[in-house]
């Protein structure tokens, strides 16, 4: 819609709102919106939508009134009605066959697929809620739906979808996904430790456990085993395949335990350093844990956490004498089955171990190195030198922008007027997901313009677009760790807030360990006054992006081996503590 003056409100709507046009309607509320008069905004929208109660623009603009008068319940049922509204235009569209009320079901789910795969999930989510509502007992349509809510920022609702799902469905499975769905969530600083106990509790804690046992140090070395679903391309893979390349083969001896054959190169050279390769996909947990006791593992290392495709119940058995958590998941799973869970050295805040079932171990400055899978060329200069505006962005998935982020971001976009917002992600290609968030921006005054959807890049590409950003800024509480990594080893200077729990400081742990502790703030309040300073200040930002590269490629991420070296020695004082300890009988 085009940008509103004030001369396009009508001059009297004392006598009826609905004496008025539709568009008459729509422009005056924005012009009211602009000025601050909310409430006005609200009543005008309000109108626009009896006037046209089909059209989702309407609806979409009056949640961002709603929002703007602090009526949050009202905003999100709003939504709900606006993205429903939008899907059926989608499919009014592409097949209008599945807006009939006899719409054939097969077909229904065949496109709900079709929409899910390319991202498009509101869309995804209106068929699915047709198809739950219709076969209120598949619990795979209530999982792909809870799924599509969450890909969406929808996060209550998708922990509503889930906890449906493990309350009818119990499982081990479905109950990670309400896990890994509460990290999202961050209601509480306790959250996740409380829905990892309730995990425990119903799927674990009366699993039989592995007879204890000795470490077994088959020929006078450690054996260490690996587990994750796939070892190929992926986001862990750009911390684990460093490591393994990296272990000392006179001292351990390696076993990786995959979901999946190799199918890349990634996935190859990792199953290359391995001293054993085991194909557990076709083994159910008891087989699994039975299978690293057979073969003589003595620490055994779980990659994945609650994400999907875990084994934590083949984990729950206490395969190894020595269990532990690492890399994928930096929450606590919740199984006291596990030793140990692998954190850097400032994750470690007094009171942190109270939220843990394991016991937090201390890794050193960083998590784990940090390795591209393509070769970086340099940042360049700061494109606001070239653009005559600052690009602010941030390349994480939509659940982690919360209203809070995003109050806070207008904040800034405001302050600073010529300023852009670049949000990429594959998810940022729905159009209902674009529009609820510009509506979001629209009720803290942040115009529909200024904030960007580019086209999703994978592979170099996607790296070379962070090229595009003067400053990426790091949301709140669930923090970047991968994208943040992404971007301070393209050259791309990134802002965080250091808060007072371990979840919102794995930003600050990044940027401190590259040498960039003037990006990281201490309150909400300096983070925004920093950024719009920033944004202002293209010599400064030029000055920062200069220096961002090289602290990337000086700091402990770069350091393989050394890193490699310490996991090793907590391997080993892991062992020399276990070997001390009596053995139960």
């Amino acid at each position: 819609m085009p940008e509103a003056s004030a001369s396009a409100a009508p001059p009297d709507f004392a006598v009826s709102l609905l004496g008025h046009e539709t568009h008459e309607l729509m422009n005056a509320g924005a012009v009211c919106l602009a000025d601050g008069r909310a409430a006005d905004a609200e009543a005008l929208f309000r109108g626009a939508v009896v006037r046209r109660p089909w059209d989702p623009e309407t609806r979409y603009q009056l949640a961002s009134a709603q929002i703007a008068c602090g009526r949050l319940d009202e905003a999100l049922r709003t939504f709900a009605e606006a993205r429903e509204q939008h899907a059926r235009m989608i499919l009014e569209r592409n097949a209008p066959e599945a807006n009939r009320t006899d719409a054939d079901p097969q077909r229904l789910l065949e496109l709900a697929d079709g929409f899910y795969a390319t991202n498009q999930m509101a869309t995804a989510a209106s068929l699915l809620l047709r198809l739950v509502d219709a076969n209120p007992d598949v619990p795979a349509l209530r999982l792909r739906l809870g799924l599509a809510l969450q890909h969406q920022g929808r996060i209550e609702e998708a922990i509503a979808a889930f906890e449906s799902l493990e309350r009818r469905w119990p499982s081990p499975a479905h109950h990670s996904f309400l896990d890994y769905a509460r990290a999202f969530q961050r209601s509480t600083p306790d959250a996740m430790y409380q829905e990892g106990l309730r995990w425990w509790s119903r799927h674990a804690a009366h699993l039989p456990r592995s007879r204890p046992r000795r470490l077994s140090r088959p020929d006078g070395k450690l054996r260490i085993g690996y587990f994750a679903p796939q070892f190929d391309e992926h986001q862990l893979t750009k911390f684990f395949r460093p490591v393994i390349e990296h272990h000392d083969k006179d001292r351990f001896s390696i076993v990786c335990y995959a979901g999946a054959a190799p199918s890349d190169a990634t996935g190859f050279a990792i199953r290359g350093c391995a001293d054993l390769w085991r194909d557990v996909s076709t083994m159910n947990d008891e087989t699994f844990a039975l299978k690293v006791a057979v073969d003589e593992v003595d620490i055994m290392v779980d990659l994945w956490g609650h994400t999907a495709g875990n084994r934590l119940t083949a984990f729950a058995r206490r395969p190894a004498p020595i269990n532990v958590s690492w890399l994928n998941y930096i929450e606590t799973t919740g199984l006291k089955a596990f030793d140990y869970v692998l954190h850097a050295d400032d994750y470690d805040l007094p009171g942190a171990q109270a939220l843990f079932t394991e016991t937090i171990y201390p890794i050193g400055p960083v998590i784990a190195p940090f390795r591209q899978f393509h070769d970086m060329p340099p940042a360049g200069e700061t494109p606001m030198r070239t653009n005559g505006f600052a690009t602010l962005g941030c390349f994480g998935h939509p659940a982690k922008l919360t209203l809070e982020v995003i109050q806070a971001w207008s904040r800034i976009l405001t302050a600073v007027p010529t300023a852009r917002l670049v949000l990429r992600s594959g998810y940022y290609q729905d159009p209902a997901l674009q529009r609820t968030l510009r509506a979001q921006f629209a009720a803290f005054g942040v115009g529909a313009e200024r904030i960007d959807f580019p086209a999703f890049e994978t592979g170099a590409a996607y790296l070379a677009t962070y090229r595009t950003v003067d400053l990426i800024l790091d949301p709140f509480p669930y923090q970047g760790l991968t994208t943040t990594l992404d971007a301070v080893s393209a050259g791309i200077p990134v802002l965080t807030w250091e808060g007072q729990h371990m979840h919102v400081r794995i930003g600050a742990v990044t940027l401190r360990a590259c040498g960039l502790d003037d990006l990281i703030t201490p309150t909400l309040d300096a983070y925004v006054e920093t950024a719009v300073a920033l944004a202002r200040d293209p010599a400064r930002l030029g000055a920062l992006r200069a220096r961002v590269r090289p602290g990337f490629e000086r700091s402990p991420y770069r350091d393989e081996a050394g890193f490699t070296r310490r996991l090793e020695a907590a391997f080993e004082a892991m062992a020399a503590e276990h070997d001390a300890a009596p053995q139960a009988a």
